[in-house]
């Protein structure tokens, strides 16, 4: 205390009172206040603030990642669709709507297919017998047709003159198969058209057929691709001994009983008067 103030002058000691350095120091506001990072505080160790640091970088980089992996697996199921739609677009066409109605006709099978050049029906020289095996296969095989089944498949048809609005139709295994015995009458023409004339009109038409039914074939065997597994084997000659390729594994075949039950319900005589609407007809 100062040496000239009275040691009873008591307004003095609280007048000292109130000025005394607490009271002097400038007022600051609070330290954190200064900082913008509202989660920083002063107080807080060190060792917090980095693990608050680290969690956040690692649940944003958790979401980079699920965002990646989302985007990759989007992808992937639209490439997958695509490369689907692609493949079975061009299968599905075979089953158009009235053949895929019931699921038990085209059903298909495990099966060997021998070859056979003995007690075959349908292999040899031309006879009674052979000629009318061959004639089953094409018996009532023109079907009746919609136009859903049509403009499914993307092509069209002669109109049925009954009024119901169907179309005649035939699936393209009998196509085949007629193509292959125009092949073979053409191959024992002596026999089939004896009266036939090399260079005749007659000759040229049956000659073009037939070129047509090997490049239907070349198509459509190539359009299938069958990719079961042949093999190789020594065959004794009178030349010795050659490589001969043999067909001894199993395919995958259609059941031909299921298949032509459902084509002889919806069969039409093609030869039947008045089937098809005329030109010029509506």
């Amino acid at each position: 205390m100062p040496p000239f103030l009275s040691h009873d002058d008591d307004s003095v000691k609280e007048g000292l009172l109130e000025t005394s350095s607490f009271d002097t120091l400038p007022r600051y506001p609070q330290v954190y206040q200064d900082f913008p990072d509202t989660n920083f505080h002063p107080t807080e160790p060190e060792s917090h603030t980095r693990l608050r640091r680290a969690y956040r970088r690692a649940i944003w980089t958790i979401w980079a990642l699920a965002f990646t992996c989302l985007c990759t697996l989007l992808l992937l199921l639209f490439l997958y669709i695509q490369l689907s739609q692609r493949g079975l677009h061009c299968r599905s066409l075979d089953l158009f709507p009235s053949l895929a109605e019931d699921p038990k006709v085209v059903q298909f099978e495990k099966k060997k297919l021998p070859v056979k050049l003995s007690h075959n029906p349908f292999v040899g020289d031309p006879s009674p017998e052979l000629d009318n095996a061959w004639h089953g296969l094409f018996d009532r095989v023109n079907i009746r047709v919609s136009a859903k089944d049509l403009q499914y498949a993307e092509v069209d048809s002669l109109k049925l003159a009954d009024g119901s609005g169907d179309y005649i139709g035939l699936l393209g295994m009998h196509h085949e198969l007629h193509c292959l015995k125009k092949i073979r009458h053409w191959i024992y023409k002596d026999f089939y058209y004896p009266n036939l004339t090399v260079g005749s009109e007659a000759y040229v038409e049956n000659k073009v057929h037939v070129d047509h039914c090997i490049e239907n074939i070349r198509v459509s065997t190539m359009c299938r691709a069958d990719t079961s597994l042949n093999t190789f084997a020594w065959m004794d000659v009178s030349k010795g001994w050659v490589t001969a390729a043999e067909d001894t594994g199993y395919h995958s075949c259609a059941n031909m009983d299921n298949l032509m039950g459902w084509v002889k319900e919806r069969s039409l005589d093609l030869l039947e008067p008045n089937l098809l609407l005329q030109p010029g007809e509506n």
